[in-house]
């Protein structure tokens, strides 16, 4: 299945997180960098790791991706 999300891109105007692997072997991480760069909202972070797949399988980027979800979502709760 093809979904192509450039357009939503200049909607979004609330905090947004895109965690993504580059080695992720069902969608490129090109496309979450060009996304990310589409958006114009200034609060954006996005998280890129070397490995991990599609799923995160790695323990330690998992546990990476796990600790930087959550002082992202503290530093907007505060």
């Amino acid at each position: 299945m093809k979904v192509n999300l450039m357009h939503i891109a200049d909607e979004i105007n609330v905090p947004i997180l895109i965690a993504h692997s580059k080695g992720d072997e069902v969608l490129d991480f090109r496309f979450s960098m060009e996304f990310y760069n589409q958006i114009k909202f200034t609060d954006k972070q996005i998280l890129l790791f070397d490995k991990g797949g599609h799923i995160f399988y790695d323990y330690e980027v998992r546990q990476r991706l796990y600790k930087e979800v959550t002082e992202w979502l503290i530093k907007r709760l505060k």
